[in-house]
Formats: structure tokens, sequence, C-alpha cells
């Protein structure tokens, strides 16, 4: 089984699922023209359908990680075969000035969160890693709550998030 997380920077996300379960399958698909995803009789710039299910598998599921309203890519998509497969992430109106980390963990776009759907899609489409699935869930929630903690206390990034580069598929 694998699970397929769209964002430009999901990168941490999948290093993290790497590190902590490198038998997992994970493939970022990086979208840098939304209308791709829209059909082709609609959108002149979208895919065929086959081209689009060698990209989207119809037996995958999808996390589609989005720095703007789920709507746009809810519009594009819900046309295509099993559109239901997409859990589509992005901007939510909650929350004051923050911290750039801090918006992402508001918007439920964090990396934090991108391990945690991951983790749940896993446990239930695969029973047999359920119980490293749960591992997960537990641990990164704990991260988030630390998280909170950390920036109602310092108002800043952790370091661990600030300090971030991708360096050759390596944190």
């Amino acid at each position: 089984m694998k699970v397929k997380i769209l964002r430009l920077f999901s990168q941490a996300a999948v290093i993290i699922l790497r590190q902590e379960v490198p038998e997992w399958r994970i493939r970022i698909v990086n979208v840098t023209h939304l209308m791709v995803l829209g059909i082709l009789q609609k959108y002149p710039p979208g895919m065929d359908e086959k081209q689009y299910q060698r990209i989207f598998p119809l037996n995958c599921p999808v996390i589609f990680n989005f720095h703007g309203y789920t709507a746009a890519i809810k519009q594009l998509i819900w046309e295509r075969t099993q559109s239901n497969r997409f859990d589509i992430n992005g901007y939510r109106e909650e929350g004051n000035t923050t911290t750039p980390f801090d918006m992402q963990v508001r918007n439920r776009t964090s990396r934090y969160h991108l391990v945690i759907q991951v983790a749940e899609k896993m446990a239930t489409n695969n029973i047999r890693v359920s119980a490293r699935a749960e591992d997960l869930l537990r641990k990164y929630q704990e991260k988030l709550r630390q998280h909170r903690n950390f920036i109602q206390t310092e108002g800043i990034d952790p370091l661990e998030v600030s300090n971030w580069q991708w360096t050759n598929g390596k944190a």
C-alpha cells in the first residue's frame, strides 16, 4: 500500500515517515499548475484520465496539502473517478498573527498533521501496519501538544522546525 502526499513543502513529512517507517511507500507529487488536475474537456491544460490515473492510481489514497482554499482543488477534481479518495488540506480562517509554522499547525497542514494523516490512512487500509500507525499517531499528536506549549511560552517556532533544511532527501 502506498499513500501520496501533495504539496511543495511536504518533504519534511516524508522524511519523518521514511525515518520512522521506511517500509511504507510514500510518494510526493508536486503539482505546479493546478489546472492539470481538471478534466481535459473543461480545463484545456487538464490531463486525460489515463495519465491522471498513472499519477493518482485508483487504489491509492491521496493527501493534497494546499496553501489555498480547499474548494479550488475540490472544484478541479470532483469529476474525476473516485475523487473521494482525496483528502484536501488547506487554508482555514482561524487564529491570529503567529509564527509561520504555527499557521501551518492552525491550518492542519503541518508536517506533523501529514504524518498523522498518513498513519490514519495506513491503519485504515492495511491491518498489518495498524499497531505501528497507532504509535505514530500518538507520537505526533504529542509533538503538536508540545508545539502549542512552546509557541505559547516562547512566541517563536521551535528550532527543529525553523532550522530544517532539505538536503538531498534527508533532514
